[in-house]
């Protein structure tokens, strides 16, 4: 308690008592002394209690996270199998593709050389089967028909618009091409091509058949490719353009 004098106006002086805590520095010291002691032993638990942890994790056998050797292997073969059956399915993929290409290429060359064949067929006359080569034509003459039932002919010889003798043939799987009559003849299909039967039926060429205008059937079977052939079947009618 605190003793504290007033005066009031008439300057008459009384006492009022003014309670509370008043701190000494004996006080203070025992609190500090208090805080630090609380610190040291909080302190001194928490490396007690580091040092339990580090005792039971060095004690207690610890699981490894990891795969087994079976799981690997297992894991090995089924990534094996999988790279095998996407190489696989990229060979067959690859391997087709190419044969396709070549397909394409070799029947392009077919078509051209057929195309090139009914055109000079469709402005030619005389037209004869499996002539004697050389083959000798001449402008006036009548040809030869060779109709189906016949069973055709292997060459086809005929007067072109341009005067020459063409023979077409069949020559060991490849179609042959003159322009002399027969004396000599040049390729043109491809090598991959590889023609099996060539059959020319003529109708309306020979004496007697001035009501039909003269027309050329071309029948021919082979195959595409070396490594894995592809057979087809083509057949084509070409009828005289000129007049007979």
């Amino acid at each position: 308690m605190k003793n504290i004098n007033y005066k009031n106006k008439n300057s008459v002086n009384f006492t009022k008592t003014k309670r509370g805590f008043t701190p000494t520095p004996f006080v203070g010291w025992c609190f500090v002394a208090f805080l630090y002691t609380k610190i040291k032993i909080s302190f001194y638990n928490i490396q007690n209690t580091i040092k339990d942890i580090q005792k039971s994790y060095a004690t207690t056998p610890r699981k490894v996270s990891g795969f087994t050797i079976m799981e690997i292997i297992v894991a090995l073969g089924l990534f094996t199998v999988v790279v095998m059956i996407s190489m696989s399915a990229l060979v067959s993929m690859s391997g087709l593709n190419s044969k396709v290409r070549t397909m394409r290429t070799a029947m392009d060359n077919l078509n051209l050389a057929l195309e090139s064949m009914s055109r000079e067929v469709r402005m030619g006359s005389v037209y004869v089967c499996s002539p004697s080569l050389p083959a000798i034509l001449n402008y006036g003459n009548y040809g030869a028909d060779c109709d189906i039932s016949s069973g055709g002919g292997q060459s086809l010889a005929f007067l072109s618009q341009n005067g020459y003798v063409m023979v077409y043939r069949l020559n060991s799987n490849v179609i042959q091409r003159s322009k002399d009559g027969g004396n000599s003849f040049s390729d043109i299909t491809a090598p991959d091509i590889k023609i099996t039967k060539l059959k020319f039926y003529i109708i309306g060429a020979g004496v007697g058949t001035t009501s039909v205008q003269p027309h050329v059937i071309i029948s021919l079977t082979g195959t595409v490719g070396i490594k894995s052939p592809s057979s087809f079947t083509m057949q084509t009618t070409l009828t005289q353009r000129l007049p007979k």
